[in-house]
């Protein structure tokens, strides 16, 4: 389908299936926003993505078809437009909105027209100029009853030190993030009753001994928990350890971040110490610092790793681990070729991995060279239980169709 050549791109439209279309506009060639509402009614699009287009256009954006809205990279923000859009798209379901650039510092981003949608489940806002409060956030949660997730970054969290008593029950996702405060407290002193919550998500983490007492008392069906942490916190740790060795139940995945990539000896030794003892978990994300003590564990439950990896290789661990069926290393700083021989003497030597990923962000060519041609060919004649082509990546994609290299 073609449409005025004003827009820069659209995407695949598919009125009968998908029912989707994405626009993109620069500052100095706006889209018509009238001709993208035209075919949102036209073809009761369900989902419609929008980027870098100015806020006062969005009030023409008014569609009882629209499920899912995205407005990505917005140049600036009124409160009036704001809540005009989500009230005049009353049956949206999925809403994401992200700038980086807004005008308006002081707007309620969890506004009456948020509180009282009522078809929105999941929100994504990732605005870091703005702030919003937890008197806010509790007021939302315990007025409204459909919400199922929320992605919140934003510029600071106000605590006001009160306790707003959260009772919400729907919530199953969990995701916090703030330039400049800990989000801990939000999860710690905020709920007076059992939560529905599993996955949570928390960046920015300072305090210590977060989460310990309310995810006991209230987040008892928690699945997943994803800490970004800050800095060292010796109370912090403590809290992080007793909270793996508690083998909570329902707690299967655990991902834990630091931004100090260096830890402590002392910290790294009581993690894995926690670590030992439990057998609930089943997926690990971990520092490299924790994960090459752990995979000489041959832990018994745990069956997936992913690494942020920093500064060594994990062939000398790995190669003698049985226990683990799916690795992925995240690696920043190692050299290709050392890499790619710590890649294939592990899937040459260890017989129990499904999967094993070696990633690093910075190389995005396709790797093609004749060497891993030779050590791809040899590990699938020889290799008594190979790993299959689609779950073995090394760096970005292959250069070349491993099944052919099969059939040799």
């Amino acid at each position: 389908m073609e449409i005025a050549s004003k827009y820069n791109s659209i995407y695949k439209l598919d009125a009968g299936k998908n029912r989707e279309l994405s626009l993109n506009a620069f500052y100095d060639r706006p889209i018509p926003v009238e001709s993208a509402v035209n075919c949102i009614n036209r073809f009761n699009l369900a989902y419609f993505v929008l980027e870098e287009a100015n806020w006062d256009e969005m009030l023409l954006i008014q569609s009882n078809s629209l499920r899912r809205l995205e407005i990505v990279n917005l140049i600036n923000i009124q409160q009036k437009e704001y809540n005009s859009l989500l009230d005049n798209n009353a049956n949206l379901e999925i809403f994401l909105l992200s700038s980086i650039a807004l005008g308006s510092y002081d707007l309620v981003l969890l506004s009456e027209s948020l509180v009282n949608h009522t078809s929105l489940q999941k929100i994504t806002i990732e605005v870091p100029t703005c702030t919003a409060s937890l008197e806010q956030l509790a007021h939302y949660l315990n007025r409204n009853s459909i919400i199922k997730y929320i992605n919140l970054f934003i510029r600071n969290i106000i605590n006001g030190g009160d306790n707003h008593g959260i009772k919400n029950i729907t919530l199953e996702t969990l995701k916090l993030g703030s330039k400049y405060n800990d989000t801990s407290t939000i999860i710690e002193s905020q709920w007076n009753s059992i939560s529905n919550l599993k996955r949570i998500k928390l960046y920015s983490l300072k305090q210590e001994g977060i989460l310990m007492n309310s995810i006991i008392n209230f987040h008892t069906s928690v699945k997943k928990i994803t800490l970004y942490i800050d800095y060292h916190c010796r109370d912090f740790n403590m809290a992080i350890e007793k909270l793996i060795s508690m083998n909570i139940l329902t707690l299967t995945s655990f991902k834990l971040v630091y931004e100090p990539y260096t830890l402590l000896p002392e910290f790294v030794d009581a993690i894995i110490e926690a670590l030992k003892v439990n057998n609930t978990l089943t997926n690990l994300y971990s520092p490299s610092d924790i994960a090459k003590q752990f995979i000489k564990l041959n832990h018994p439950s745990i069956k997936s790793l992913i690494v942020q990896a920093r500064d060594f290789y994990y062939d000398e661990f790995l190669v003698d681990n049985t226990s683990l069926e799916h690795v992925e290393i995240r690696s920043q700083l190692h050299s290709l070729d050392s890499a790619a021989q710590s890649f294939f003497k592990v899937i040459q030597s260890n017989t129990h991995l499904k999967s094993y990923k070696y990633n690093k962000n910075s190389i995005k060519t396709n790797r093609q060279s004749d060497y891993e041609k030779a050590q791809l060919t040899n590990y699938y004649k020889t290799h008594p239980n190979p790993i299959l082509p689609h779950n073995l990546k090394f760096y970005n994609n292959w250069g070349f169709n491993i099944w052919s290299l099969i059939k040799q």
